[in-house]
């Protein structure tokens, strides 16, 4: 069904995240621009909080912020994973017997708990605290990968 948006902010908002989606599937293969997963629509949630003000500043800002993102996108991850102890679990290694903190994704955005995390880390205020100590992984799937 065709939908007329009204709204200059969503509009807005489709045309940032449309310039920021061109740039990202310029750089993935060919076989992965099939795959339209969680993780392509979360990181360009992540991206509309990068949004300029003024539509003028979208092409750059978009250019920026998708050469930026995969670095990062690994630090929000790493960041959010070790200042949410309740959505990790440790497991070991079959392999080398190293223990491994795992991230819990999909609790993380049913719990609704993603979205915030996204303006926090960013949106135009203060990026989350907290450090990161030893190695997170995140649990396998098509959200992170």
């Amino acid at each position: 069904p065709l939908v007329t948006i009204e709204d200059s902010v969503v509009l807005d908002k489709v045309y940032f995240a449309m310039l920021c989606y061109k740039r990202i599937m310029r750089s993935v293969e060919t076989a992965a621009r099939k795959d339209r997963s969680e993780g392509l629509y979360a990181r360009l949630y992540a991206l509309l909080e990068q949004r300029p003000e003024r539509t003028e500043d979208y092409a750059h800002a978009a250019a920026l912020a998708v050469a930026n993102l995969k670095r990062e996108w690994e630090k929000f991850i790493r960041i959010v994973a070790s200042s949410r102890g309740d959505l990790c679990r440790s497991s070991i290694d079959a392999k080398n017997g190293a223990t491994r903190t795992i991230f819990n994704q999909r609790s993380w955005i049913g719990q609704g708990l993603f979205k915030a995390d996204v303006a926090q880390f960013f949106g135009k205020g203060p990026a989350t605290g907290g450090s990161i100590q030893g190695d997170i992984f995140v649990t396998r799937g098509d959200f992170f990968e």
